[in-house]
């Protein structure tokens, strides 16, 4: 193979393989956040509308209040919210050094199953006072 032939299939390559881009948002997402100077303490929160969560709203519904600061990666956690629906995540134990926007494991509550991504660490919402950042999202 010549090296014009060879410079082509590796475009042709590149060009045909997936794009590692943020994913496409669509209907509701959870978070996985700490909470609190010093990641005091950890939250799953749940939107019923991603585009609900991207300016400091209030999530749909809340669940770990009084569960103290959790390490997301390499360990299953369950979370129950007041309507008794529940979602388990588990996210890579190498999680934490990913890129933003990586996907980083995956997450399931009573209706289907999620998709779970490396997120900026940017703030989501204050929680009586403590700033909300977000560890991971899953939709």
């Amino acid at each position: 193979m010549g090296f014009k032939h060879f410079t082509m299939a590796l475009l042709a390559s590149i060009l045909t393989a997936p794009c590692s881009t943020a994913p496409t948002l669509d209907g509701e997402i959870m978070y996985l956040c700490h909470c609190g100077q010093d990641s005091k303490y950890s939250l799953m929160v749940y939107y019923k509308d991603y585009t609900k969560s991207q300016s400091g709203q209030q999530p749909d519904a809340i669940s770990g209040h009084g569960s103290g600061w959790l390490q997301w990666e390499g360990i299953a956690w369950t979370g129950t919210f007041a309507d008794g629906n529940t979602f388990t995540s588990s996210i890579n134990k190498d999680a934490g050094g990913f890129p933003a926007l990586s996907e980083a494991g995956s997450g399931v509550n009573k209706y289907r199953g999620f998709r779970c991504y490396k997120d900026t660490g940017r703030l989501l919402f204050v929680d009586s006072g403590a700033n909300c950042v977000t560890n991971y999202y899953c939709n």
